[in-house]
């Protein structure tokens, strides 16, 4: 039985029955947070842990880097594709099985003896990571009720917020001690915990209806993975990610050495802000989530004008505590961002939410890593000064083009 939502923002949104009260509950909300948190902690930790990398695999740093890109490219790429595939299969099932993929593949490529294994197994992780973010993105929005969908949403995003604030520090300090394949295998073990938490305690959550079975179905489930970028309004909503997250890059990137060289930041101090940004980043991803109950749209394009005029502000930023203080509240409007954005992708995108969600994580990473190619041309070419400038054009282009989405959606 399918129920239809009325999503405040004017779309209906077709959502399984799980329950007379229209969702999760925050217990089993905080399940698939669980798993968030041990996706991201996975993709982001590599990057703390790259010397013990490259020196035990026998490459040079460069090359253990590409480790980061496999993971990313398999988010992408492979993600959105296993989403279609599918979509049709219960969402509990789907959300179990990408999970103890995710968790065999994690494991194997720590145990792996040579860095093409290691490679391969990244991008199998990353593909699984990303099936298991798009689903359950996309499972805490339409099962909750109209007037939860933001919160819900948060409340699973925020276990991606803790993989920064908490999960990578927290993993790179363990693999400084007991060797860089602990904190991997700690995340295999975790992994398999939500895994078995996911099949005992949620729902049965029925997929995709209108798909064959078999083979046709999986590949009806990955037409419909293309069939998605039909929709004007979600296909521009998704440049628009791209674009705003490029311009977050582009100054993430490099923002320590931006403080201590533009911003007369000292290096000792640099931990301790990125511990303050991560945390102003989880709580507005909060924050995000109970503005964007009702107010998607206001709540994205607020939360991307807020980010453009505060990193021009941060071009002009004299002392080290006002450049401290603006990326604080940048960190803030930057998460903001990434929670009203998805409920406003899984509005538009009906029935093909799981699909759809999928599509934005991997607009999200494409962002990401152009944003780093961008904010490292201009670095090269321009300095660290100019980071923020071309941070910021890339946000307001993003602005633009999301403001042409709610044209477009408001027309249709």
């Amino acid at each position: 039985m399918m129920d239809t939502i009325n999503q405040p923002d004017g779309v209906a949104l077709s959502a399984p029955a799980v329950g007379p009260d229209q969702g999760l509950g925050w217990r089993k909300l905080l399940i698939l947070a669980a798993g968030a948190f041990a996706v991201g902690t996975s993709e982001f930790l590599m990057m703390g842990t790259l010397p013990g990398v490259a020196a035990d695999l026998g490459v040079s740093v460069a090359a253990a880097g590409q480790l980061v890109s496999a993971f990313a490219i398999g988010i992408a790429v492979g993600g959105p594709l296993l989403a279609g595939a599918v979509s049709r299969y219960d969402r509990r099932k789907v959300l179990v099985g990408a999970l103890l993929a995710f968790m065999a593949a994690n494991a194997v490529g720590v145990m792996a003896p040579v860095y093409s294994l290691a490679v391969v197994m990244r991008f199998v992780a990353g593909a699984f990571g990303g099936l298991f973010y798009g689903v359950a993105f996309s499972t805490a929005a339409t099962t909750a009720a109209p007037n939860r969908q933001g919160v819900a949403m948060a409340m699973v995003m925020g276990g991606v917020t803790m993989a920064t604030v908490l999960g990578t520090p927290l993993g790179a300090w363990i693999g400084q001690h007991l060797g860089w394949r602990t904190p991997y295998g700690i995340i295999s073990a975790l992994t398999f915990g939500v895994a078995a938490a996911v099949h005992l305690l949620l729902p049965r959550i029925p997929g995709q209806a209108t798909l064959g079975s078999g083979v046709k179905g999986a590949i009806d489930g990955i037409r419909s993975l293309f069939s998605v970028f039909d929709n004007r309004p979600l296909t521009l909503l998704y440049l628009a990610i791209i674009l705003v997250n490029t311009g977050w890059f582009a100054l993430y990137t490099y923002v320590a050495p931006f403080w201590i060289e533009v911003s007369g930041v000292s290096a000792a101090t640099v931990p301790t802000a990125l511990l303050a940004y991560g945390i102003f980043s989880a709580i507005g991803g909060a924050a995000g989530g109970k503005l964007a109950n009702g107010h998607a749209t206001t709540t994205m394009l607020g939360s991307v004008a807020a980010q453009a005029i505060l990193l021009g502000a941060m071009m002009f930023s004299t002392t080290a505590m006002v450049s401290l203080v603006i990326a604080m509240l940048w960190g803030f409007a930057a998460w903001v961002f990434v929670t009203a954005v998805q409920v406003r992708v899984v509005a538009l995108a009906r029935a093909q939410s799981d699909v759809a969600s999928s599509v934005a994580v991997s607009a999200f990473n494409v962002g990401n890593a152009a944003g780093a190619l961008a904010g490292g041309a201009v670095v090269a070419h321009y300095g660290l000064v100019a980071a923020p400038a071309a941070a910021a054009g890339f946000v307001l282009a993003g602005l633009v083009i999301a403001l042409f989405s709610g044209r477009r959606s408001t027309a249709a």
